[in-house]
């Protein structure tokens, strides 16, 4: 190997903080910006939770929790009876991290990078794409 490959490798751990295997990280959020209008309730997630046993990631809004009315999108691996079975892929690489995912049958995904605090959420179901930008921090 190369040394000034192991160096850029070496110096890509130090300044870019990956997440562990079988770590849980929870971030707030708040919304930047989508390209629909209105009031949907995806725009009022605050709460970003990775677990990177099960894989999981859960979009919340955090005040919710604990209450009979959670606002919780939720992604995992989990049979469905009668439909798709739910499907979740993650993927780090230094800072960044992102998911791939079937959710109900429709396909989603999201991108964060944990160093800007930038994060997107996006999908595609029978009513069109959607995307939805917020900023996140530990």
């Amino acid at each position: 190997m190369r040394p000034e490959v192991s160096l850029l490798g070496f110096l890509l751990a130090v300044c870019y903080p990956a997440v562990a295997l079988g770590e849980k990280l929870t971030l707030a959020c708040t919304f930047d910006g989508s390209e629909r209008r209105g009031p949907e309730r995806e725009k009022d997630v605050n709460q970003i939770l990775i677990d990177t046993d099960l894989p999981a990631v859960e979009l919340r809004v955090a005040q919710t929790m604990g209450t009979n009315n959670e606002v919780n999108f939720g992604y995992r691996n989990r049979q469905a009876i009668g439909m798709t079975d739910d499907k979740i892929l993650l993927y780090f690489l230094g800072s960044k991290m992102g998911m791939a995912a079937i959710r109900l049958g429709v396909p989603t995904s999201i991108v964060l990078d944990r160093i800007s605090g930038s994060m997107v959420w996006s999908w595609a179901d029978e009513s069109g794409s959607r995307a939805y930008r917020f900023k996140c921090k530990s």
